[in-house]
């Protein structure tokens, strides 16, 4: 596949950044981590809808993360200790904007946490 700047590996789903700035996903979605709007398993790579100017990508287990070029930070998929930091618990099939994350210079993810390191 060409045109791919980076590519990143959750448990079951992976994303791939584009070398524009898009974002695309593919595997498990059970808790819609693929961003794609549904739950739907993917077996190739589908281009996460509302996401541009994307610099970094990072996976957890069922949640996702994309820094913007404007340093901020979008998430999705599954939320139930709120590691998507929208303010609630609810799984998102599309990205969200990370509350208060408006100087991102970097992303980590684990299973049920995101830590987004800022310049503030």
């Amino acid at each position: 596949m060409s045109g791919i700047a980076d590519v990143e590996a959750g448990a079951f789903h992976s994303l791939a950044r584009t070398s524009t700035g898009g974002v695309l996903a593919w595997g498990r979605n059970n808790s819609g981590q693929l961003g794609i709007g549904s739950t739907v398993t993917k077996l190739v790579p589908t281009a996460v809808a509302g996401l541009a100017g994307v610099v970094e990508i990072a996976c957890g287990r069922d949640h996702s993360l994309a820094e913007r070029g404007d340093h901020t930070v979008a998430a999705w998929g599954l939320n139930d200790a709120g590691q998507l930091g929208d303010g609630s618990t609810t799984n998102r099939a599309t990205p969200v904007t990370v509350v208060g994350a408006r100087s991102a210079v970097g992303l980590a993810v684990g299973r049920g946490y995101t830590v987004v390191l800022s310049t503030s």
